[in-house]
């Protein structure tokens, strides 16, 4: 299953709760749902990619050179957005993806 597969079945999920009275469950599945969705958003640079094991940082460098994958940040300071990167990877790195967005949400609330 592919991320964005993930996200849109655990919006079909909350509808089905919601619709049975389960609201509580059904907004912290939509919740969920926007943040990982949210999360293919976010720009990282290759650096960071390395750590969340989304790719080797010179792979990533080099795609970025070379256009295969779009640099969203400037000339010399490339980044690159998370969603970008789950595709190319052989790997999931989704749990990863999940979980530090998990640790982020539980700082915040710190």
């Amino acid at each position: 299953m592919r991320p964005r597969d993930l996200s849109e079945a655990w919006r079909r999920e909350a509808r089905v709760l919601w619709k049975y009275g389960a609201r509580g469950q059904a907004r912290l599945l939509m919740r969920v749902a926007r943040e990982l969705e949210d999360s293919f958003n976010e720009t990282i640079t290759p650096a960071q990619a390395e750590q969340e094991g989304l790719g080797d940082a010179e792979t990533v460098a080099r795609k970025l050179r070379t256009g295969r994958l779009k640099n969203h940040g400037r000339k010399f300071n490339p980044v690159v957005r998370r969603g970008d990167l789950l595709g190319l990877t052989t790997g999931s790195a989704l749990p990863l993806v999940i979980e530090r967005r998990a640790l982020r949400s539980r700082n915040d609330v710190d």
